[in-house]
């Protein structure tokens, strides 16, 4: 499995088997969001910038020291 077909797999797939894919799986308007932001490859975890929990109103709950 790709880097993208894993994530498709985690966010869209997800959603439309949930049978909630007009709210979650999807970054857009209105959409429920927890986003990871990557300074790099997805596959590698040292390379995580920053978690971001609750969509526009959230905050981060990680970011990697030093990068802005």
């Amino acid at each position: 499995m790709t880097p993208m077909e894993a994530l498709a797999t985690a966010t869209t797939n997800a959603a439309k088997l949930l049978h909630m894919h007009d709210r979650l799986g999807a970054i857009k308007t209105g959409y429920l969001a927890d986003m990871v932001v990557l300074d790099g490859d997805l596959s590698r975890i040292e390379d995580i910038h920053a978690v971001v929990m609750g969509g526009k109103d959230g905050a981060a709950v990680f970011e990697k020291p030093g990068v802005r």
